[in-house]
């Protein structure tokens, strides 16, 4: 299993900060690569599809959307385009899937040490409690959810 490359995981921290500040409206189903810009609206997996440079609709080589429970399923199975990591590093995702009434949700990690796991992520939460859905915080949610997992794209593994 490998580790983020350096080059990719400081490429798309900086790329996750450009969206700070811009007062993003939390709109379900919105957002993704390529119309999409900071401070559109959007929501947590539309906003990872702009990070990752990728359209959210399936296409060759990935049959699924990007959508935080498909996200999850690769990685804990097939691993055909997300691959789960045995721990947080910076630039990876931090995501766990829908589970009963509950939506799920994916963040960027941008600091997974001091004991404290701190990243970006577009949420509902976010634009309700700070008027801007897209914010670096500590993601305790994500620590407290026992199906949160961490997970990278296979292409940006180092060898």
């Amino acid at each position: 299993m490998g580790v983020l490359t350096p080059q990719i995981a400081l490429a798309r921290i900086s790329r996750a900060r450009k969206c700070l500040g811009h007062h993003t409206v939390y709109a379900l189903s919105k957002g993704g690569y390529p119309t999409w810009a900071p401070g559109d609206p959007s929501d947590c997996s539309g906003w990872i599809s702009w990070l990752l440079q990728t359209k959210r609709e399936p296409k060759p080589g990935r049959a699924f959307w990007i959508e935080t429970t498909a996200i999850y399923h690769d990685a804990i199975g097939a691993e055909s385009v997300f691959v789960r990591l045995k721990a947080p590093e910076p630039g990876c995702l931090v995501v766990y899937p829908d589970h009963g009434s509950s939506q799920g949700h994916i963040g960027l990690v941008t600091n997974p040490s001091a004991g404290k796991l701190i990243g970006i992520d577009c949420g509902h939460g976010n634009y309700v409690h700070h008027g801007d859905a897209i914010r670096e915080h500590e993601l305790t949610y994500f620590e407290t959810n026992s199906h949160s997992i961490f997970v990278a794209l296979e292409q940006d593994l180092a060898a």
